[in-house]
């Protein structure tokens, strides 16, 4: 079978088809055998679309008529379409007869020859049997109508037709012929109170094709007012367009009676109030207390029922009063609007989400406690601070490419201020006849892999070129979905401009030896200079805090000991993701010194300094013999450090925790195991195990920085070689590894 696309464009088109949804696409070549097939159309063949390719369209499913059809669009090069053909499926008899929408379109080249065939399948069984239950439906609304005694109103629209079947003179007091029925001599006999909310109903009704019930007052011949139910059945054309309503109105007069002594009550108070999951309270137009929930009286006011109900809201809590909560609930109550907003409240000193809906002579309030949202915001805030201040390029976009994050090691590789980018498309920093190519090169990869590792071309605010080694990382919320992109930039233009120079002069060869060794000075130079300045201030932070627990903690009460507690351990943590982020830093940059090294005595030592860290805890370590690689041993003590680490860490709440170090033949290569039966990961997050930053515990289980794995990632990686990990929530973790 001759392959008319390349592999890129065959990606291309087979994203294009898949994003086809609603549409069973497929691509054949003149013979009929499937080129592209997308994921809908092989879904409902039971197949993938890869599993596909190369198969005989009438092998899969023989039908004569149908080939016959494919043959003459084929041969005269003219496409056919086909509405509501019927077609049984020979492998699946449950389905029956089932209906399609169908176009064969022929595919030509250059030479007006018909190359291949695309196949465009919408399924309208749903439709067909629709239709018929429309009817049907038709009739079993009009006999239920008529036995209750409704008067019954048909009304088709493109004829502008009313036709008032029975009941009109039962329900009006008007005689047969009396008056002629239309919609506006109708909406005259309504209520006036009713009109506008009868018309933005029946405007709704007819927007969005739906049946509906709605209740208002007409009225009768002899001027009074009757309450009635209008219940009406729509019925909608192939285009989902409304054509016909037939609807029903019955006289509910004495039962509105007997209901009105209970509507309060029953809108305010009941079981509904104890099922809401927001905290909720409703309150009069004297800011009274109505009704609250039992969430609102638990977790946000703190106070039972019973000493908030019958009570003004601002006599409770006057520290309130005018302010953003006090400002919203006027808005709301005075212009009979809803309105929705964030704000930290100083009655509860909680941060909430609220909506406020004025409902008749009242507002509906409902809460929800944001706080620990908010918190994250604040820490994610404080972790951007950091690493704007690091001295390797970092930016951070969402998934549109408008930038977000632009730090001063940015702002030095590229000209750009941060406030000069920030909001800006990152296309900024590209070449006009570059940009065409940035979404295929740069964007799409990430968004596939999670990662991707590229060199680029980019533009000096001066306008000159700057070449760069971007390592790209998709970021993600804590349900998995996508929301931006994280980049680490290297400088490569020296590099790169010095291969170029090799390419065009072979003598050119010693000053470029002269420039690498001058760059890795400065580089040596560079990390030395950043790990001394970023830390300088952390040590006297850190000693000053020692200092003042140990010489005057019996100054301080406990809030001011628990600060300085704080301090200290923020401090801490700064200073591991500087070691962090200054490790992953120097891994893309140190050359590897391979020799023959013992992963057992590796192993060991990482184990001892576990124990005498923790000299407490009892953990079976089970490291086994002989286990040797041909790598650099300063790299896979780093390996080693973080895996092991983890393992020790991660099992800190078991009372029998257990630790295995190993390896086995696969395929003709070592695979190297750590294995735990500590705390675990979910495996759906498996992928992001190894992005920077993201972490599946939080710092109030297990501390850390994100950046550990990512680390190990790029050691191994360096080594040719890959790893990856396998774990159970609450059943431990293993992390495998292989080296080139």
């Amino acid at each position: 079978m001759k392959k008319l696309v390349n592999e890129s464009e065959q990606h291309i088109l087979q994203a294009i088809m898949n994003g086809a949804k609603n549409f069973h696409l497929v691509y054949l070549d003149r013979d009929f055998n499937f080129l592209l097939v997308n994921e809908t159309y092989a879904r409902n063949c039971g197949y993938h679309p890869e599993e596909m390719i190369g198969m005989n369209h009438f092998d899969l499913y023989p039908h004569p008529e149908n080939e016959a059809i494919f043959a003459r669009v084929r041969d005269t090069g003219v496409a056919e379409e086909y509405r509501d053909k019927p077609f049984e499926y020979s492998d699946q008899a449950a389905r029956g007869v089932t209906y399609w929408d169908w176009t064969l379109t022929p595919v030509k080249n250059a030479a007006g020859e018909v190359t291949g065939l695309v196949f465009s399948l919408f399924e309208t069984t749903d439709r067909k049997q629709a239709e018929e239950k429309l009817r049907e439906s038709e009739q079993r609304f009009r006999t239920v109508a008529e036995a209750t005694g409704a008067m019954v109103v048909d009304v088709e629209f493109a004829t502008g037709r009313i036709l008032v079947e029975r009941g009109f003179h039962e329900l009006t007091g008007y005689a047969p012929g009396e008056v002629r029925f239309t919609r506006d001599w109708w909406i005259e006999q309504l209520h006036p109170d009713d009109r506008s909310l009868f018309e933005r109903q029946l405007q709704d009704v007819l927007v969005h094709g739906r049946d509906y019930t709605l209740s208002y007052r007409i009225r009768r011949k002899r001027g009074d007012y009757i309450h009635v139910q209008d219940t009406g059945k729509v019925f909608k054309n192939s285009l989902g367009q409304v054509e016909r309503i037939i609807g029903g109105i019955v006289d509910m007069t004495e039962q509105k009676r007997a209901e009105e002594g209970l509507k309060q009550s029953r809108e305010r108070l009941g079981g509904i109030l104890a099922s809401i999951a927001d905290g909720y309270i409703s309150l009069d137009d004297a800011w009274r207390f109505l009704a609250i929930n039992p969430v609102a009286e638990r977790d946000i006011f703190r106070r039972p029922a019973g000493e908030l109900l019958g009570k003004a809201f601002w006599d409770i809590y006057p520290q309130g009063r005018g302010g953003e909560f006090h400002q919203h609930y006027e808005k709301a109550f005075r212009k009979r609007v809803p309105v929705h907003f964030e704000a930290k409240s100083n009655v509860t000193d909680k941060w909430l989400e609220v909506h406020a809906y004025p409902v008749d002579d009242r507002l509906d309030v409902y809460f929800r406690d944001i706080t620990e949202r908010k918190e994250k915001e604040e820490a994610l805030r404080r972790e951007t601070q950091i690493l704007a201040q690091v001295h390797e390029s970092i930016i951070a976009t969402d998934l549109e490419g408008t930038v977000t994050l632009w730090n001063k090691g940015a702002e030095r590789l590229f000209g750009y201020t941060a406030v000069e980018a920030l909001g800006n498309p990152v296309s900024l920093i590209y070449f006009d006849e570059d940009r065409s190519v940035l979404h295929e090169s740069v964007v799409a990869p990430v968004l596939a892999a999670g990662q991707h590792e590229i060199e680029v071309r980019t533009r000096h605010k001066s306008g000159r070129e700057i070449y760069i080694h971007l390592s790209l990382s998709l970021l993600q919320d804590e349900s998995g979905d996508p929301y931006g992109m994280i980049g680490f930039s290297l400088d490569v233009t020296p590099r790169r401009r010095a291969a170029d120079e090799i390419l065009k002069l072979n003598e050119a060869v010693v000053m470029r030896n002269r420039e690498l060794e001058t760059i890795n000075r400065e580089l040596d130079a560079f990390i030395y200079s950043v790990s001394h300045d970023l830390r300088a201030p952390l040590r006297p932070l850190r000693g000053f805090s020692d200092i003042l627990l140990e010489d005057y903690s019996d100054s301080l009460d406990n809030q001011g000991r628990d600060y300085l507690a704080r301090i200290r351990k923020a401090s801490v943590k700064m200073g591991m993701l500087i070691d962090d982020l200054l490790a992953l830093s120097r891994i893309s940059q140190q050359e590897l010194a391979r020799e023959d090294i013992d992963l057992n005595r590796l192993a060991a030592s990482v184990i001892a300094e576990c124990r005498e860290g923790e000299p407490g805890r009892d953990v079976r370590v089970d490291i086994a013999a002989g286990i040797t690689a041909f790598a650099d041993s300063g790299l896979m003590a780093i390996v080693l450090t973080n895996l092991l680490g983890n393992a020790w860490k991660f099992t800190a709440k078991k009372p029998e925790a257990h630790i295995e170090f190993g390896s086995f033949e696969q395929e003709a290569k070592r695979v190297y195991f750590i294995k735990d039966n500590g705390a675990g990961f979910n495996p759906e997050y498996k992928d992001k195990l190894f992005q920077p930053f993201h972490r599946l515990h939080g710092d109030n289980e297990f501390p850390g920085t994100g950046i550990g794995l990512t680390v190990v990632d790029r050691v191994i990686r360096r080594h040719g070689g890959k790893v990856w990990g396998e774990g159970t929530i609450g059943q431990g973790a293993t992390f495998y590894f292989t080296l080139e």
